[in-house]
């Protein structure tokens, strides 16, 4: 089995060399029968290039016929398949190794070819790629055949027609490029020629400078200067569309190749140019391409201008003089978003000018802070058009450009916000509160006291506001105001709004009214944005007020909206945690480990019935368990422990079954057992009596039927019966028989 496991891939292997071979003679066979068959004299059709020798006459026919198999091959590949593609494939292959031992008649017989009258496009294009094989195998060639491997492809892109001239325009660059890496004087020589001052040059010439300047960084920097000066001097020349995207593009890659050249002088062996020399250079090029291209009806135009600006101003801005020229431009930026132009390339721009604005301390002159705020603003707080790929990118850098803003200018921004809120429009609104998130939320370094106090007074403004949207933008600045660090900032104010919006989304949920779906839904959302600020300020937010403690403990013990138990369980877990913490470092190492607590037994009634349905609400009873555990010092300290060993037990059942797999009575009965363990720890006072009283006043809270009320009936027995005061158990059940439904077939049975 492994034998033959083994076997069949070297069997492949084989077939597929064997048939590789096959191939290879045939064409081989089918090039010297064609050589043997022709009788023409090769240099018939080319007697402007001189004689050859006899060598070089064999040569060139072999070449001449390989190129006739891939010219013909090529035709085939798209009706015939792969087959065809690997004939044409082989005769390049035979092309360049016989160039390894005769280099230079090959290539002169391949440039031989390219000089045959009416020789097809993709007979050309095939003959290049070779030569580009043979260049990037073979460092030296003689002298007389680089001379002709630099003038003819210049020629050859610089005399390109329509369509298929770009093809071999394209390939004859390639070719330039190829042959720059060993003779870099000598192309950089021919393109130099035909690059003249006020005199606008073929198109590829500017493509391949750009080619080279990327492949040889080093070598082309002693050109650059000169290169821009004559580029400068062609702007207004050139008129057409094509030839201005092509200056675009050539532009960028020069400033990255220029940006490159800067990270890595130590490598350079030219004489160094500084980046300020490279900045004078290139400043008259921006503001042509900003004051005239940029205007340019052409969208084409505007997008390859624009995205030229970006490595354009990585080499100005850092300049204090060409910086200050800079901002001088920056309302013809903004002029661009009313035009065609997607507006993510625009703030692209515009954030990198207010970012280096912030990093060299130089703040964008004041008088166009309200046209820079009132542009980009109105981008957040409108919907962009459905053309706009971009839209949710450009709204990431507008955040930046305004983080930028708000470091430079806090005041002034925070009162252009002010001024927008009291607009009291809701898209206004929510708009200008996610911005100050943002602000809020800005990354290293952090935005300063001065900016948040500026931004609370903001948010302040609007507490008043009942709409969905703007309830859950200023919770959400609430919770980043904790995430980040100023938890300070929302003690008091923030504290009470939160417990407010808690209060008020579980009352309107457990209220709801008929054909209300679309404010039930919304209301939902802010109840759950409520949730999760609740839960960042619980981890978050250290010297806890109280009052907060308390509202949520009272939540608890309240609110019927019990979907929301489970988080509320997590998050007073979290901040009893934090509360035990903090006292374990102020008390001394023997005072117990306590937090304040309303009414200890009515906790313990009310999680307990609730845990009777452990799966509901999103798993309520693992989140109600681990508050008990975390609180059992301040419950009971005398269940403390056995509560410390029974209730991880509890939790190992909840997490080893599902509401599918889970049996309610099994529950049920070690809910019952847990019970009786813990009250047998408080025996000798009157632990289990005030329980059974507020297990008793529970009873209402709960539907009949329900399971829930089924099992507070059981677990108000069972402690009942362990009290000892028997006038006072008597007088517990007489309560309970005088508030029986005896309507309701579950309560009086």
């Amino acid at each position: 089995m492994c034998i033959g496991q083994r076997t069949e891939p070297f069997l492949v292997v084989y077939f597929c060399s064997v048939q590789e071979r096959s191939r290879r003679k045939d064409l081989e066979e089918e090039m010297a029968e064609a050589a043997t068959e022709s009788h023409e004299d090769p240099s018939d059709e080319t007697e402007d290039l001189g004689p050859l020798e006899p060598d070089d006459s064999g040569t060139f026919q072999q070449v001449t016929n390989l190129l006739n198999i891939m010219e013909s091959e090529s035709t085939k590949t798209d009706t015939a398949g792969a087959g065809f593609d690997m004939r044409k494939r082989l005769a390049s292959v035979i092309i360049t190794e016989k160039a390894t031992t005769e280099p230079s008649v090959v290539m002169n017989a391949l440039i031989r070819c390219l000089q045959v009258p009416e020789i097809s496009t993709q007979r050309k294009v095939n003959i290049y790629n070779i030569l580009q094989e043979i260049i990037q195998q073979e460092g030296e060639l003689e002298e007389r055949c680089v001379q002709r491997l630099g003038t003819i492809p210049s020629k050859e892109m610089r005399d390109m027609l329509e369509m298929e001239g770009y093809m071999r325009a394209e390939v004859a660059s390639d070719t330039l490029v190829a042959l720059s890496r060993n003779h870099f004087s000598l192309v950089m020589y021919e393109l130099q020629h035909h690059l003249k001052p006020l005199n606008l040059t073929e198109e590829f010439v500017i493509v391949t400078l750009a080619k080279l300047a990327n492949g040889n960084v080093f070598e082309f920097m002693p050109y650059m200067g000169i290169t821009l000066a004559t580029m400068f001097t062609m702007l207004r020349l050139a008129n057409e569309a094509k030839m201005r995207q092509v200056i675009c593009g050539a532009m960028e890659t020069f400033c990255e190749t220029v940006q490159f050249y800067l990270r890595h002088l130590e490598d350079s062996v030219y004489p160094v140019m500084t980046e300020d020399q490279f900045a004078v250079k290139l400043f008259p090029m921006y503001r042509y391409f900003v004051t005239v291209w940029l205007r340019n009806n052409n969208p084409e135009v505007k997008l390859g201008v624009i995205k030229s600006l970006k490595p354009m101003l990585s080499l100005l801005l850092p300049s204090d003089d060409l910086r200050e020229q800079v901002y001088d431009y920056i309302p013809l930026l903004l002029a661009e978003y009313q035009g065609s132009l997607e507006a993510l390339f625009i703030t692209q721009v515009l954030r990198q000018i207010l970012e280096m604005s912030v990093i060299t301390n130089s703040p964008v002159p004041q008088m166009q802070l309200h046209t820079i705020f009132t542009e980009l603003h109105v981008q957040v707080c409108s919907r962009a058009p459905a053309q706009q790929q971009y839209s949710s990118q450009n709204l990431t850098e507008i955040v930046h450009c305004f983080i930028a803003l708000a470091r430079s200018y806090p005041k002034e921004l925070m009162k252009f916000f002010l001024s927008q809120m009291e607009m009291s429009k809701e898209a206004v609104r929510v708009g200008t509160l996610a911005l100050i998130r943002a602000v809020v939320s800005a990354d290293e370094p952090k935005m300063n006291i001065r900016t948040i106090y500026l931004a609370v007074r903001v948010v302040k403004n609007t507490l008043s506001d009942t709409r969905s949207k703007v309830r859950m933008a200023i919770l959400r600045i609430i919770g980043q105001l904790a995430l980040s660090g100023f938890q300070d900032r929302i003690k008091g104010w923030g504290l009470k709004y939160v417990s407010v919006q808690l209060t008020l989304s579980t009352y309107k949920l457990t209220n709801r009214r008929d054909n209300f779906y679309q404010r039930d839904l919304e209301e939902k959302m802010v109840h759950k944005v409520t949730m999760d600020t609740v839960r960042i300020i619980t981890s978050s937010v250290s010297g806890m007020t109280n009052e907060f403690w308390v509202r949520l403990l009272c939540y608890i013990m309240e609110t019927d909206y019990t979907e929301a138990l489970t988080p509320i369980c997590v998050s007073l877990t979290n901040l009893a945690e934090r509360q035990l913490h903090a006292k374990d470092e102020e008390a001394n190492a023997s005072k117990s480990r306590h937090v304040d607590l309303p009414a200890p037994q009515k906790l313990l009634a009310r999680l307990l019935v609730l845990m009777s349905s452990p799966y509901k609400g999103e798993g309520r009873g693992i989140a109600m368990l681990n508050l008990l555990k975390t609180l059992s010092q301040s419950i009971a300290p005398s269940m403390a422990d056995m509560w410390e060993l029974e209730i991880p037990l509890l939790v190992k059942y909840l997490e080893e079954h599902t509401e599918f797999t889970w049996n309610q009575k099994t529950w049920e009965d070690k809910l019952i057992q847990f019970l009786r363990n813990s009250l047998k720890k408080t025996r000798g006072s009157n632990w289990s009596l005030r329980l059974s009283k507020e297990l008793n006043n529970q009873i209402e809270s709960f539907d009949s039927p329900s399971l829930e009320k089924g099992f507070l009936y059981r677990a108000l027995s069972f402690t009942l019966a362990t009290g000892l005061e028997a006038d006072k158990v008597e007088v517990l059940l007489l309560e309970l028989l005088y508030k029986t439904d005896y309507s309701n077939d579950f309560d009086r049975e």
